[in-house]
């Protein structure tokens, strides 16, 4: 329960801009439950600190990422949709950074923010052409094992939404 207080806090006493607090918060999200928090500060409350950090500048620097990827556990609903519109944005802007970044993690994150993502994708982009960017992007690359991971995790999830009505 600490660290989802200590983002309630963080979160509840931000400033507009405030570069500070969103380090603050993003550091300690890979320690985030989301089930939790929406528990402890109802659903909204969740969903507005996902929005927020999907609307912030900051949230694509550095290795801001990394620590979202971290963040999957208890996200279900209206949260992980939410969650998704971070993690496909930021697949859609930035698919080299996304796969380098993704691939520091193990396996099962790897296919939870694929799914997220993949999802997320879906409502942006025939998945067919996603399929062909994807793939048209990474092929004949030099990639390490897990970047390759990631990119055939990520295809497969996005032909999950291939059906014979999107054909």
């Amino acid at each position: 329960l600490p660290v989802v207080r200590r983002v309630h806090e963080l979160f509840q006493s931000r400033r507009e801009d405030d570069e500070k607090s969103f380090r603050e918060i993003l550091d300690l999200l890979p320690g985030i439950d989301w089930s939790l928090y929406a528990k402890e500060y109802d659903a909204a409350g969740a969903k507005e600190v996902l929005e927020w950090i999907s609307q912030s500048p900051l949230t694509a620097e550095g290795e801001n990422m990394f620590n979202i990827f971290k963040a999957t556990k208890g996200l279900d609903g209206v949260l992980s949709d939410q969650y998704g519109v971070i993690v496909g944005g930021f697949f859609r802007n930035d698919m080299d950074k996304y796969v380098k970044l993704l691939a520091r993690l193990d396996r099962q994150s790897i296919d939870r923010v694929c799914r997220f993502t993949a999802n997320n994708n879906y409502y942006h982009v025939v998945p067919e052409e996603a399929v062909e960017s994807i793939t048209a992007r990474f092929e004949g690359r030099d990639l390490t094992d897990s970047e390759r991971y990631v990119v055939e995790t990520m295809l497969k999830a996005t032909r999950a939404y291939i059906t014979e009505k999107s054909t």
